[in-house]
């Protein structure tokens, strides 16, 4: 029996992105493994089905499953019942983009070198990227509860709550809805379906929507850290392409038509899960995976770490949930050089033709803090530069740094039916941002040769949704100071929980696991 339709809705607005995008395909690009979808004409589009895995992720820890259910369809396991979406999602074509290219890797933790089969090129699309949004949902009533999920979604989406695509924790994927227009076409009279056929369909607010709110959106628990830093000596992630004279050139993105450094969210990450997993390794000792395993997946299996900052998918085995991690609950965003030059001025430094030429193009640019530097191996022979071994580099010093920003969703850490794993896992992030502050984690390229050092002048902890929760202490908090500032009670719990699991019977038990 089809179902009955009095109105329809028309949500239009652009989407804008505020970190790179990656949404996959089969784009033909020989320049990338991980490349960009391209629709039937070859333009670089968004999927509505992308668009509608990321929205329904939102709803389902929002709303309750049935409501959910009503919106986006459902089909039971092993019975004949179920029901199409009644939202409508349309691919979203992306018109005139250029696309970037960001190298990933995985690192042996033995050998320190590229993991086997973990090197690949992703390309992505820059900041600032625009892209149309078009939803089209049909209810029966003006109170229909399908329709308030709808506006909650539509509020996460102009809030940037929501993100999209791939590699969404190492910064990528993160979008906002601007220029929203909803209009609302009434089907079950002669005049309204005369109307909404001419395209004078009525335009409604947002609010309008959530007359039939019969639920309250449950909360979405995160903790955010922004560290505020600047370079102390040589800092950058090393491009995957060289200059014309120059060969390890600083990795730069584009944000409203000029080029500025970027520290990649995915290079941070790794540092900070690199001095994570040494911190947990030494709380194990002996009992611990020591990293001498030759799978990967295996180097990186440790207990906490995983549940910070992810582990592949592994088959269930029955015992737990963990054993199906995936994605971690931290994200770490891009962080850019706080100066902007035009990217014709930075073509000239990357297509010089030799270093003095770099150097004056720099100059001329503005940008005194890039310095050309030459690096050789000695044959230790014959006292000469070992073939192959002499490169040049450009190395931005003294840069000023916009903040590095970290989220922490809770909720992907079992809360609210697990209060320790959140805790224990503030601890260790905690412990992890103390090593940055001291100057014991240095970040970006070439860090085993004096590259990379920050100084962190501050950390603020800023928490949402945590309200009549365990963690409300750090709602709407910003601890200026860092972790110190951080009211006692909750500082309290976080340090009590996190000794508990250090306890020699408790690390143990975290060893067989």
């Amino acid at each position: 029996m089809a179902r009955g339709t009095n109105l329809r809705y028309l949500v239009e607005g652009t989407v804008r992105c505020t970190t790179p995008l990656h949404v996959g395909g089969l784009g033909g690009d020989p320049d990338a493994d991980l490349q960009l979808a391209r629709d039937g004409r070859h333009r670089y589009y968004v999927p509505g089905t992308s668009l509608a895995g990321a929205l329904r992720s939102w709803a389902h820890h929002r709303a309750t499953p049935d409501v959910v259910d009503a919106l986006f369809g459902f089909q039971r396991e092993k019975r004949d019942d179920g029901a199409a979406s009644r939202l409508v999602i349309e691919d979203a074509p992306i018109e005139n983009a250029t696309p970037e290219i960001r190298e990933g890797v995985g690192i042996d933790r033995v050998t320190g070198a590229a993991a086997e089969h973990i090197l690949y090129d992703r390309a992505v699309l820059p900041v600032g990227t625009g892209f149309p949004l078009r939803l089209v949902f049909e209810a029966e009533r003006t109170d229909d509860p399908a329709a308030a999920l709808l506006a909650d979604i539509i509020d996460a989406l102009r809030g940037g709550w929501i993100a999209l695509g791939a590699g969404v924790t190492r910064g990528y994927g993160r979008i906002r809805l601007e220029d929203l227009t909803i209009r609302r076409e009434n089907l079950a009279t002669r005049d309204g379906m005369i109307a909404a056929l001419l395209g004078e369909a009525d335009e409604v607010e947002l609010d309008d929507l959530r007359a039939g709110a019969t639920w309250r959106p449950e909360p979405a628990p995160r903790l955010r850290f922004v560290v505020e830093m600047r370079s102390d000596g040589p800092v950058m992630v090393r491009s995957g392409t060289d200059g014309l004279a120059v060969d390890a050139m600083p990795l730069v993105t584009t944000i409203d038509g000029k080029t500025t450094l970027v520290l990649s969210g995915s290079s941070v990450k790794g540092a900070l899960r690199s001095t994570a997993e040494r911190i947990v390794r030494t709380i194990m000792g002996s009992g611990a995976k020591a990293g001498l395993s030759t799978s990967f997946a295996d180097q990186i299996d440790l207990p906490l770490v995983k549940n910070l900052f992810g582990a592949p998918a592994r088959r269930a085995t029955g015992k737990r949930d963990e054993d199906r991690l995936g994605r971690g609950a931290l994200s770490v965003l891009d962080t850019h050089a706080k100066w902007r030059v035009d990217t014709e001025q930075w073509r000239k430094i990357e297509q010089a033709e030799d270093a003095v030429a770099c150097r004056d193009a720099a100059v001329r640019a503005g940008l005194e803090e890039l310095h050309v530097a030459y690096h050789v191996s000695v044959d230790r022979w014959t006292g000469g530069a070992v073939a192959g071994r002499l490169f040049s580099g450009i190395e931005p010093l003294d840069t000023e740094w916009e903040p590095l920003v970290l989220e922490l969703d809770l909720a992907r850490l079992g809360w609210p039916e697990d209060d320790d794993t959140p805790r224990r896992a503030i601890a260790l992030l905690a412990l992890t941002l103390h090593e940055l502050s001291c100057g014991r984690l240095p970040l970006g390229f070439a860090v085993n040769r004096g590259m990379g050092g920050v100084v962190v002048n501050r950390i603020r902890v800023e928490g949402w949704g945590l309200d009549g929760t365990p963690f409300e202490a750090f709602d709407g908090l910003v601890a200026e100071g860092g972790f110190r500032t951080i009211p006692d009670p909750i500082l309290d719990e976080v340090s009590d929980s996190w000794l508990e699991w250090c306890d020699p019977a408790t690390r143990q038990e975290a060893a067989h696991e």
